[in-house]
């Protein structure tokens, strides 16, 4: 995105709502940049941006928000969905995670002792800056498209 966005003349630092491990795809990712007054025009600049960037980003909105913004920090929520096959598909195979014996109904039994507000901090990676290991968990479910 930084090299797409110099060819615009946007020299700025790119601030994200969290990263994705290798492999693992996000959708509904948040970042900001600032902007010079010249791409105020948001709609825009987001069809240029569409045009230059690779087939796998797309940017839905650009939206002016205040300085003090932080797509990490100011997150109310943030939603992770897992997609396990019981069977194999070279289409979807980058999407899923293959295993023969998934059984949905015991997986949804046991994230339900997940759901409320819990101390996940044996759930963290070693050397993690978090102020807090609180978390709240609002929903888990599992279902079988």
């Amino acid at each position: 995105m930084t090299k797409h966005l110099k060819k615009l003349n946007i020299e700025t630092k790119i601030l994200g709502s969290g990263r994705t491990d290798k492999n693992v795809h996000a959708t509904n990712q948040v970042i900001t940049f600032k902007v010079p007054q010249i791409w105020k025009e948001t709609k825009k600049l987001k069809n240029i941006l569409n045009k230059s960037l690779p087939r796998s980003i797309i940017v839905k909105t650009i939206t002016i928000v205040d300085n003090s913004f932080h797509p990490r920090f100011d997150a109310k929520s943030r939603e992770y969905r897992y997609i396990i096959s019981k069977k194999i598909n070279p289409f979807i195979q980058a999407y899923t995670t293959y295993h023969p014996y998934f059984e949905c109904q015991k997986i949804k039994h046991i994230m339900k002792n997940f759901e409320g507000t819990h101390d996940f901090k044996y759930f963290k990676k070693n050397g993690s800056d978090n102020k807090s290991d609180i978390r709240t968990i609002l929903k888990s479910d599992c279902y079988q498209h």
